[in-house]
């Protein structure tokens, strides 16, 4: 599949559970991070809106997946977390009417 900039952010909100694994209670996920919700009390990383996530162990919060996506890559700008969500969601970034990704 091919996808824009917009279309893929809007797509990864769509999808969280694409890359990111039920907690053990089933109300949040797993932290990608550091594992949080795969212990006793089950609480991984939860979201009010869909998009925002936070880590109640403290990795993160108010990130969204291509934030936490670009935390697991280790990269810090915008492209290259655009870049490494594609990589992970298996798509490829095209160029929008624009000539911008």
């Amino acid at each position: 599949m091919k996808f824009t900039t917009n279309e893929l952010k809007e797509y990864v909100h769509m999808h969280p559970d694409h890359y990111l694994r039920p907690d053990k209670k089933s109300k949040g996920y797993v932290c990608p991070l550091c594992g949080s919700g795969t212990g006793k009390n089950g609480t991984g990383i939860t979201t009010k809106d869909g998009i925002h996530f936070t880590c109640w162990r403290g990795c993160f919060s108010n990130a969204d997946l291509l934030d936490i996506i670009g935390m697991i890559h280790n990269v810090d700008t915008y492209h290259d977390k655009l870049k490494a969500t594609a990589q992970e969601y298996g798509v490829t970034l095209c160029k929008n009417k624009y000539g911008n990704h």
